[in-house]
C-alpha cells in the first residue's frame, strides 16, 4: 500500500476505532472529530512530511535493491524500508491522536467560555444587588467592594480565556487541519466521548510488546553489522575501519538487549498515565453526582425562599461545569487508552480487521 492510499485509510480507521457509530453521524450544522481528521489529511504539515519521508524511503529502497546484488546491501535496504513503513504508520497515528486532542481542547475552550460568561453575568448581578443594598443602608461599603472585586476577577478570567482561544487554540487547530480559522471559531463541535473501555491488567499490555517489530529489527541490524564486520575482517581493511565496524557490532548488540526492555518501560509508563486518567474520570462521575444533589437542594431552597435567583443560577452553573469536567475526563481517559495501545504495539489496522 502506497502513502497516498495508506494515509486516508489510517485516518478513516482511527476515526472508526475512536468513536461509536452514533457519534460518527454528521449533523448539518456541526463539526465532528472525524471532519477534523479528514480535513487534516490534505493540510496537516506533519502528516504530509511523514508521507514524503516514506516516499523517499521507498525510492531509496528501490534504488538500493536495483543497484547491488550483494546480500548485505539487500538485507540493509529491506530493513530500512520496513523501518520507514513502521515509522510512517506510528507517526501518522500519533499525529492523528494529537489532532483529535486539539479538537477536544477547542471544544473544552468553547465550553469554558460559556461558563465564564455565565460567571461574569452572575457576578454583575451580585454587584448590582450589593450596590442597591449599600444605597439603602442594608449593607456596608465593604460588601459592594467585595462584589466589585469578584466582578472584575470574573471579567479578567473571561478576557484571558477569550484571548487564549482566539490567539492560540483556534489558530493551532486551523493550522493542523486546514480549516479556516473564522469558520472553526464559529463551528459547533458536537462529537461526544465514548464510554472509556476497560483498562485491563498491565501484564496483558506488556505481553503485547513482545509482538512488536522493533526487537526483530534490532536483531536483523545486528546480523547485518556482524556480516559487515566479517567481510571487513576477510578483506584488506584498515585497522581504523575494522575497529569502527567492531564498535558498530557492539552498539547493535547492546541495542538488541535494551530494545525490548525499553518498549516495556514505555508501555508501563503509558499504563500509569491511563490509570490516572481512568481514575480521574471516575472521580468526575462522583463529583457530578454530588453536584446534581447540591443543585437539587438549591432548587428546593430557592422554592422555599431561602436562596436568591443568583445563588440558584450559580449552583446550576456549577452543575454545567461538573458535566463539562466529566466530558473532558472521559475524553482524556479514552485518549490515554489509545496511547497505551500504541505504546504496547497494537496495530489499528489489525484491530479494525478483527472487528
Amino acid at each position: 500500500m502506497n502513502t497516498r492510499t495508506l494515509l486516508p485509510v489510517l485516518i478513516a480507521l482511527l476515526a472508526a476505532l475512536a468513536l461509536p457509530a452514533a457519534a460518527q453521524e454528521k449533523p448539518a450544522d456541526g463539526l465532528t472529530i472525524i471532519d477534523a481528521l479528514a480535513a487534516a489529511e490534505a493540510a496537516n504539515p506533519t502528516l504530509q512530511s511523514l508521507a514524503l519521508q516514506m516516499e523517499s524511503a521507498r525510492v531509496a529502497h528501490d534504488r538500493s535493491m536495483a543497484s547491488s546484488d550483494a546480500r548485505i546491501d539487500q538485507m540493509s535496504a529491506a530493513l530500512q524500508w520496513e523501518r520507514a513503513q513502521l515509522s510512517f504508520r506510528q507517526g501518522t497515528i500519533r499525529e492523528l491522536l494529537s489532532i483529535a486532542e486539539a479538537y477536544v481542547g477547542l471544544q473544552q475552550a468553547n465550553e469554558n467560555l460559556s461558563m465564564l460568561e455565565e460567571r461574569l453575568r452572575l457576578a454583575q448581578i451580585d454587584l448590582q444587588q450589593a450596590t442597591e443594598r449599600v444605597n439603602i443602608g442594608a449593607a456596608s461599603p465593604v460588601t459592594e467592594l467585595q462584589a466589585r472585586v469578584a466582578a472584575l476577577d470574573a471579567e479578567l478570567n473571561l478576557t484571558g480565556a477569550r484571548n487564549q482561544r482566539h490567539f492560540t487554540t483556534v489558530p493551532n487547530m486551523a493550522e493542523t487541519t486546514g480549516i479556516d480559522a473564522a469558520a472553526l471559531a464559529a463551528a459547533a463541535l458536537i462529537s461526544q466521548p465514548p464510554e472509556p473501555p476497560a483498562l485491563g491488567a498491565l501484564d496483558a499490555y506488556l505481553a503485547t510488546t513482545e509482538g512488536r517489530p522493533e526487537p526483530g529489527h534490532a536483531a536483523r541490524q545486528l546480523e547485518i553489522d556482524e556480516l559487515d564486520l566479517k567481510l571487513k575482517s576477510m578483506q584488506s581493511t584498515s585497522s581504523l575501519d575494522l575497529q569502527a565496524a567492531t564498535n558498530t557490532v557492539a552498539s547493535s548488540r547492546a541495542n538488541v538487549a535494551t530494545t525490548a526492555s525499553g518498549l516495556q518501560n514505555a508501555t508501563a509508563g503509558a499504563y500509569a498515565n491511563a490509570q490516572q486518567a481512568f481514575g480521574t474520570a471516575t472521580l468526575r462521575e462522583l463529583q457530578l453526582e454530588l453536584q446534581e444533589e447540591n443543585t437539587r437542594r438549591a432548587r428546593e431552597q430557592f422554592d422555599a425562599g431561602l436562596l436568591t435567583e443568583s445563588q440558584l443560577a450559580s449552583s446550576q452553573a456549577d452543575l454545567v461545569g461538573a458535566r463539562n469536567s466529566l466530558r473532558a475526563a472521559r475524553w482524556a481517559a479514552y485518549f490515554a487508552w489509545l496511547r497505551l495501545d500504541d505504546a504496547a504495539g497494537t496495530d489499528v489496522l489489525a484491530t479494525w480487521e478483527a472487528r
